[in-house]
């Protein structure tokens, strides 16, 4: 591609490390290589024991990503100094107003990626009800914004707000880096690896609750760890929660370990791990019990590495993985005995998924090489 620094940014860069912000820094690591990144603009607030980031990371230092002042802060101190011809936004369709700024005025081709399959679904906030949401009407009607859905739930979301089929691209946001070199994993993750069979893992980015549920389903994969004790007095599950932690959750979690005496079991690790690839490589099984999700970056990964994968139904899952019903502990049970009693069979019949990216460059090529018609 002959068009350098061609491409911007607008979303997560990590830390906070989460499957957006992760993907978002693969993304721009290679775009980096072909020379076609101009910036990515990170709005949030700004961690200073974090502060650590690129140069061509630029921080719109806000105390709430839905804050619009940080997207007035954009548009005048970088906006018009961009030099990119696409900016793609990243589950900012709440910027509406700034996007459609960025378009008209700026002159900027646009992508926005949707990675939530609740995005469209949550109530409005009270800022939506009189700001956001006529922006966001006059945003669904736009014929010349490519949109991509991380499934095809997402897509048929947006068709219903209106969004043109013909710009809608299904694109999963994964990047195969298994390849990379990464830190080794830390002296606990091991110790308790050895003195655990069968052993599981699971990734949550923080502790939430999702209209009064928990979001990333530890507690009921706790619950699993409890019953599966009877049968596997050895088993093991590694839980880690890089992000922030809400300390009456965890005491809730702490709580339920020492009621069912699952002290030995049980490990949290409450810091990003270097080399998830290294942590899905030695776990047995890699759960993904969330209430809603988009494409799991986690999911992908370990499939890659031919761990066994229990996730939820509430989500398109890449082939190979395994599901159970939203929130059934008992089909939880089911399907984690199916799986602890056909592993290796299981691990071997892990079908290749195809890395997307090309998909996304592809995407890219025809944005800056084509016209959209209004």
């Amino acid at each position: 591609m002959t068009n350098l620094k061609s491409i911007s940014i607008f979303g997560d860069y990590p830390p906070p490390y989460g499957g957006v912000s992760i993907h978002i820094k693969r993304v721009a690591d290679i775009l980096i290589e072909k020379g076609m990144l101009d910036n990515v603009y990170h709005l949030g607030r700004l961690d200073k024991a974090l502060s650590n980031y690129p140069e061509f990371v630029k921080i719109i230092n806000v105390s709430t990503r839905y804050d619009f002042i940080g997207y007035i802060y954009w548009l005048f101190r970088y906006g018009a100094k961009d030099q990119s011809k696409v900016l793609h936004f990243h589950n900012n369709e709440n910027g509406s107003f700034a996007i459609l700024i960025a378009k008209y005025f700026l002159k900027k081709k646009i992508v926005i990626t949707l990675h939530d399959q609740m995005r469209l679904l949550r109530k409005a906030q009270w800022f939506r009800v009189w700001y956001i949401t006529p922006f966001l009407s006059l945003l669904f009607k736009q014929r010349d914004i490519q949109w991509i859905a991380v499934n095809e739930m997402i897509k048929a979301q947006l068709i219903s707000k209106g969004v043109s089929h013909e710009m809608i691209s299904v694109i999963p946001a994964y990047i195969n880096n298994i390849n990379t070199k990464t830190e080794p994993l830390k002296d606990e993750i091991v110790l308790f690896f050895k003195k655990r069979t069968p052993l599981m893992s699971m990734y949550a980015m923080s502790t939430r609750l999702l209209n009064d549920i928990d979001l990333y389903g530890i507690d009921i994969s706790l619950q699993l760890v409890s019953i599966l004790k009877v049968r596997y007095p050895q088993i093991g599950l590694i839980v880690c929660i890089p992000g922030n932690k809400s300390e009456l959750m965890m005491d809730n979690y702490k709580k339920y370990i020492q009621n069912n005496k699952l002290e030995e079991n049980i490990l949290f690790v409450g810091e990003n791990v270097q080399d998830v690839y290294g942590l899905w490589t030695i776990s047995d099984v890699f759960l993904r019990p969330t209430c809603s999700d988009g494409d799991s970056l986690c999911v992908r990964e370990a499939l890659e590495v031919k761990t066994v994968v229990l996730a939820s139904d509430v989500a398109i899952r890449p082939q190979g993985t395994i599901t159970f019903e939203n929130r059934n502990i008992n089909d939880f049970v089911i399907k984690a005995h199916y799986i602890l009693d056909n592993l290796q069979r299981l691990k071997n019949s892990i079908p290749i998924n195809r890395d997307p990216f090309g998909d996304l460059l592809h995407l890219y090529n025809n944005i800056l090489n084509s016209n959209f018609k209004d």
